[in-house]
């Protein structure tokens, strides 16, 4: 409340997005330092958890600010252009991929390299097939012993 009479600024930044910057003094004990900004961006934007920056500058401030809100606007558009099935689908396995220590992008690099490898025709399902034809085969022929038949199946 006192900052609302101290002369120091506090506004929205970009208009209507929720955005606040306020001036701030730092002060360390009995000790005034110079002026700084704080840019305060609402867990509403940021999809988690409200988010802190500090900047000596006004106008860095502002900078920060917009490119936090334009995130967001993409974000937002991008949302709507994946379907509540695909929404689904990466929320159930964000979870495991956290656990596992691997980042999405690293588990669909990994995946097209090996279910769909340039010049690959072939799907993942025909190649696990062609593989137990394979294994059939070398087993009745007497290539294969029973025990390494038997671990495949």
């Amino acid at each position: 409340m006192a900052a609302r009479f101290s002369g120091l600024r506090n506004v929205e930044y970009p208009k209507g997005s929720g955005i606040k910057l306020r001036e701030k003094i730092n002060r360390c004990g009995n000790q005034t330092f110079n002026g700084s900004v704080q840019v305060t961006v609402p867990a509403k934007i940021t999809g988690t958890v409200l988010k802190r920056k500090q900047f000596k500058e006004w106008e860095m401030a502002e900078l920060w600010a917009d490119e936090q809100f334009r995130g967001f606007k993409k974000q937002g558009e991008d949302f709507f252009q994946i379907s509540d099935e695909e929404r689904r689908e990466f929320v159930n396995c964000l979870p495991k991929l956290k656990k596992a220590g691997i980042s999405l992008s690293e588990a669909i690099e990994f995946a097209i390299r090996r279910f769909k490898p340039e010049g690959g025709k072939k799907s993942a399902n025909e190649v696990v097939n062609e593989i137990a034809g394979s294994k059939r085969l070398r087993f009745e022929r007497g290539d294969l012993k029973e025990k390494s038949y038997r671990d495949f199946f």
